[in-house]
């Protein structure tokens, strides 16, 4: 296990409860992230760009 892997491991094992809702929420993060990252490529894969504007690239 190297990195990301060996802190979610740890924070498991130890179920203590900041390791284990930092773990939650950097998680929740990464799936938000993506998810606007989807949502924006599939808006603009339709011509909507409403986001290019908004972000100013």
């Amino acid at each position: 296990m190297i990195g990301e892997e060996f802190y979610a491991a740890s924070a498991y094992i130890s179920r203590e409860p900041q390791l284990v809702g930092t773990l939650k929420g950097s998680d929740t993060l990464k799936i938000l992230l993506m998810a606007g990252v989807l949502a924006g490529s599939l808006l603009s894969w339709f011509g909507v760009d409403a986001l290019v504007r908004f972000f100013g690239v």
